[in-house]
């Protein structure tokens, strides 16, 4: 593998406490968190071969305008494995891969923690982040989360 996509859930709410937390959907700022990091990553052109994806609510409310943003015409794999999951286990589920480019769309700790693991250093991920990961250098080559959007420079 080339490169890794790594994307922890957007924004979920906590309106209804009678909702399992598998079960809970994204809020306000959710919503329009996952669709601006879907048009970053359209502009970006981060079009991964594969999308692994957790079988959360959240995070298949986060997928959704990512497909949509890229005309994204394969079907993602949905993986019970990624929620709640070790970063041992997220690590599993991406080395069995054989494509050139990999997005896991996952929870926090595991996917923060694998990231960490990957890069040999803390890196915190909150809601809406995405660290893209060259895997033949084991490089970070992005790290964004749509608050930073209007931070960054071109």
């Amino acid at each position: 593998m080339k490169r890794l996509y790594l994307l922890r859930h957007a924004k979920s709410s906590w309106d209804n406490p009678e909702l399992k937390d598998f079960d809970r959907p994204l809020n306000k700022r959710g919503y329009k968190e996952a669709k601006e990091m879907a048009e970053y990553i359209k502009e970006k052109d981060y079009y991964p071969d594969v999308i692994l994806c957790s079988t959360a609510r959240r995070t298949r409310g986060t997928l959704e305008p990512i497909l949509l943003a890229l005309n994204y015409d394969k079907d993602p794999v949905f993986l019970d494995s990624i929620y709640e999951s070790s970063w041992l286990r997220l690590k599993e589920e991406v080395e069995k891969r054989d494509e050139e480019s990999v997005m896991l769309i996952g929870h926090c700790p595991g996917i923060e923690l694998y990231l960490s693991a990957l890069l040999r250093e803390y890196k915190s991920m909150k809601t809406s982040h995405l660290a893209v990961v060259d895997m033949e250098q084991v490089k970070l080559i992005d790290f964004i989360r749509p608050k930073e959007f209007s931070d960054r420079v071109e």
